[in-house]
């Protein structure tokens, strides 16, 4: 049953990065990330063998709980490569912002003389 639900989400997933890929809502970067993400969950939820097999190689029981443990890592990778994103776009908005200062500062002044 489980591994219905996790087909049926990761299908529905891929569904969604594609419709937001088109409507170019999602950057292409994280499009194929999500993809072939999606891709592995779908090889892994449609082969329990595979999954099986890879748990069984890692040393891992529970072949559920290492797709967890590995989607867990995954989610903790990305928002960490969001986080990097995020202040990068920061520093650009306050150096765009001293940037216009200076600019609307130079137009008062011409606009006294």
């Amino acid at each position: 049953m489980i591994y219905i639900v996790t087909l049926a989400i990761s299908v529905l997933f891929l569904v969604l990065t594609f419709v937001y890929l088109k409507k170019r809502r999602l950057d292409f970067k994280y499009a194929i990330i999500w993809i072939i993400t999606n891709l592995i969950i779908i090889v892994f939820a449609l082969n329990t063998r595979v999954l099986d097999a890879a748990a069984g190689l890692i040393g891992v029981e529970y072949a559920p709980a290492m797709l967890f443990a590995g989607g867990l890592v995954l989610v903790m990778f990305f928002i960490f490569h969001i986080t990097l994103y995020v202040s990068d776009l920061k520093q650009r908005i306050v150096r765009l912002t001293q940037e216009i200062a200076i600019l609307k500062n130079r137009v008062e002044k011409e606009e006294k003389r």
